[in-house]
C-alpha cells in the first residue's frame, strides 16, 4: 500500500528535483490516489505553491457588468440552500415563463434562485424574466455557461443539484419548479461559480464518464481537452487542486510544468500498477530465477551493471546480495532500496521491456538496425 513516503520517493526519482517530490506529495494528501491536479503558472510569487478548492467549480459566472449589481458586496453572489434552474435552451416563451412562476410554491418564492443559461440565450426573454423577477423581489443570479463542451457542463450540474435540464432532446420544453435542482451552497463570481454539494449515484455516472474520456481517449485528446476533463473531473471528486509555479519566464515554466507531469504521471501509474525495487534491482532479481546461459539473463542484469559502472562502482555486490538490497550510488554503499525509496512504478519496467523486445524482434527478423546520423558542426 502507498503512503506519502512512496509517493515523495517515485515523484523525487522521476523528475531528480526534491522540490518537485514534496509538493506533488503535499498535492496527493488533498487530491487522492487519482492525482488530478492542475498546473498553473504563477506570475506574482515565486516558488511552487498548492491551492484547493473544494466543490463543482465551473469557469462561467454572470459575466457582464450589469448582473454585478445583483451581487450584495458588488464582486460575488453567495446563497445556501438555492434553488438552481437549468435552462439549456436558447429559447423560452413568454407563457413558458409565466408558467415557471406559477409553478413555485408559495413557501419558496423567498429563497434563493440561480439560472443557469445559454449565452445565446433570446435577449428579449432574458429581459422578461428579470423583470418579472425584480418585480417579485426574488433573491437571483445568473450563470451564462461559457465553456466548451456545455452539454457536460449542464449534465454535472443537474448531478450535483438533483435538477433536470431544459432540453428539447430529452423531453423538457417548458420548464417548471419541479425541474429545480438545489445545491447546499453556491457562490457566483464573474468568471467562474462554485457548487457545494453532496455525493450521489448520478456524480458518480459523471465521474466514471470523466475516467473512461480521459483513459480510453488519451491518445485522441488535445492538451486542452485533457486538461478540461481533468479540471472537471477534479472538481467532481475532490475539488480543484491547483500547482502554482512562480518563475519569472513562459520557457521556465514549460520545463517545470513537463517535470510536474512526468512526476504525476509516474504516481497514478504507481498506484494504479504497482511499484517494484529500482535500481535495476527488480529486472535483477528475475535473472536469478533463470539459467546463467540464457541470453535473456544478460540482458535482465545489464541495467544495474550500467548503472554501476556510469557512477564507477563495482558490480561484484550483486552476486551475494539479498533480493532487496541495491547499490545507493549516491553515496556508494548498499542499501535496502525500499527503506532508502529507490523505486519505479512497475509500469516503467514493463514498458522498457516491451519496447526492448520490439527492437530485438525487429532485429532478429531484419538483420538490419536504423540510426539517425549525427554531424558535429
Amino acid at each position: 500500500c502507498m503512503g506519502k513516503k512512496y509517493v515523495k520517493d517515485i515523484a523525487t526519482i522521476s523528475t531528480k528535483i526534491p522540490e518537485i517530490g514534496k509538493i506533488v506529495t503535499q498535492a496527493y494528501a488533498v487530491a487522492g490516489k487519482d492525482m488530478n491536479v492542475l498546473i498553473e503558472h504563477d506570475r506574482d510569487h515565486m516558488g511552487m505553491t498548492l491551492e484547493h478548492t473544494s466543490g463543482y467549480t465551473m469557469e462561467s459566472g454572470y459575466m457582464t457588468d450589469a448582473m454585478k449589481n445583483l451581487c450584495p458586496d458588488g464582486e460575488k453572489w453567495e446563497a445556501n440552500g438555492c434553488w438552481v434552474v437549468l435552462m439549456k435552451e436558447g429559447i423560452m416563451t413568454q407563457a413558458g415563463i409565466n408558467k415557471f412562476f406559477q409553478s413555485i410554491p408559495g413557501e419558496n418564492t423567498g429563497d434563493p434562485f440561480l439560472f443557469v443559461l445559454n449565452p445565446n440565450f433570446n435577449p428579449n426573454t432574458l429581459r422578461i424574466l428579470i423583470d418579472t423577477l425584480i418585480e417579485n423581489k426574488f433573491n437571483f443570479q445568473f450563470i451564462f455557461v461559457n465553456e466548451a463542451k456545455m452539454d457536460d457542463v449542464y449534465m454535472d450540474c443537474a448531478a450535483v443539484t438533483g435538477g433536470t435540464v431544459q432540453d428539447a432532446s430529452t423531453g423538457v420544453g417548458e420548464y417548471e419548479f419541479k425541474y429545480c435542482g438545489k445545491a447546499d451552497h453556491v457562490c457566483v463570481e464573474q468568471e467562474k461559480s462554485l457548487f457545494n454539494f453532496t455525493h450521489n449515484s448520478e456524480v458518480q455516472v459523471r465521474i466514471d464518464s470523466y475516467r473512461e474520456k480521459l483513459e480510453k481517449k488519451r491518445y485522441k485528446l488535445n492538451q486542452v481537452d485533457r486538461v478540461m476533463y481533468e479540471r472537471r473531473l477534479g472538481s467532481l471528486t475532490n475539488g480543484i487542486v491547483k500547482i502554482k509555479v512562480g518563475v519569472p519566464t513562459v520557457t521556465e515554466y514549460k520545463i517545470i510544468q513537463l517535470k510536474l507531469d512526468d512526476a504525476i504521471g509516474a504516481v497514478r501509474k504507481a498506484f494504479k500498477y504497482g511499484i517494484v525495487l529500482g535500481g535495476g534491482r527488480a529486472l535483477l532479481n528475475v535473472s536469478t530465477q533463470m539459467s546463467d546461459m540464457c541470453w535473456i539473463t544478460k540482458a535482465l542484469r545489464k541495467p544495474s551493471e550500467v548503472i554501476c559502472n556510469n557512477a564507477g562502482v563495482d558490480t561484484n555486490w550483486r552476486a551475494s546480495a539479498e533480493r532487496t538490497v541495491g547499490m545507493d550510488v549516491t553515496r556508494n554503499k548498499l542499501v535496502d532500496l525500499r527503506a532508502a525509496g529507490i523505486l519505479d512504478s512497475y509500469l516503467s519496467i514493463d514498458e522498457a521491456l516491451k519496447n526492448a523486445s520490439s527492437i530485438a524482434c525487429a532485429y532478429l527478423r531484419t538483420n538490419t538496425l536504423m540510426q539517425k546520423e549525427t554531424t558535429n558542426k
